[in-house]
């Protein structure tokens, strides 16, 4: 009776054990994730960057876009999204929001797929549709509203400007479209042309000038916001 006594608590102690180191993995799953949930923007996209990939993105390595880029997601990032890309080179852009932004449906748009990452091919979330953006059929292809949408195509002045003419209507009310890119050589013509199309849909641009951080002739953002 006694040996069976002390079998018994050997294995209530084992089990009591391993309970324990149960809880002790969970919790430290769940401390991680709760981290990596509140890594910085900056901090996220510094893992998909140029200089860490051939194809990686430049928003935060070749231009300064990644603290602006903090300000103008904060908002969003813990709400459920649509977000949309246009141009995408590898689509390492894509993998950093939706490893920032909580619950987002990501659509991304380029001429080409011969850059593209193949792992975004792994992601249920992620939609990508290859076409001229500039042609109708592109342009209404995903037929979506979205809380944000990037311009990071060809980055020619022409572009920009007929993009935000064609693809501003599939902004939500609230939410934002970022011209990425933009030549200081074009900066007023890129602004003039679309003021009116800007003001007729209910945007306010704001201009983030951000040249003196890297010495980048380029280094400009448009954010229009939808009221």
């Amino acid at each position: 009776m006694k040996k069976n006594n002390k079998i018994l608590l050997i294995l209530t102690s084992i089990l009591l054990l391993l309970l324990l180191l149960l809880i002790f993995f969970r919790m430290n799953i769940v401390n991680e994730n709760f981290q990596d949930s509140q890594k910085s923007f900056s901090e996220i996209i510094k893992k998909y960057e140029s200089v860490n990939s051939q194809f990686g993105t430049d928003k935060s390595a070749t231009h300064s876009y990644d603290t602006i880029y903090e300000k103008l997601f904060l908002p969003f990032r813990n709400k459920k999204i649509t977000m949309l890309e246009i141009g995408l080179f590898s689509g390492a852009d894509l993998l950093a929001f939706d490893e920032y932004f909580k619950d987002v449906e990501l659509y991304g748009i380029d001429i080409t797929d011969k850059y593209l990452m193949p792992e975004l091919k792994n992601y249920d979330n992620i939609n990508i549709f290859i076409g001229d953006a500039t042609k109708e059929n592109t342009v209404n292809h995903f037929n979506k509203l979205y809380d944000i949408i990037i311009e990071d195509g060809s980055h020619l002045a022409e572009h920009q400007i007929q993009h935000f003419k064609d693809y501003n209507k599939y902004v939500k009310q609230g939410g934002i479209y970022i011209i990425e890119d933009v030549d200081e050589k074009y900066l007023e013509k890129v602004k003039m042309e679309i003021s009116k199309t800007a003001m007729d849909n209910n945007f306010i641009l704001e201009v983030y000038d951000l040249r003196k951080n890297k010495n980048r002739y380029d280094d400009i953002l448009l954010v229009y916001k939808k009221k």
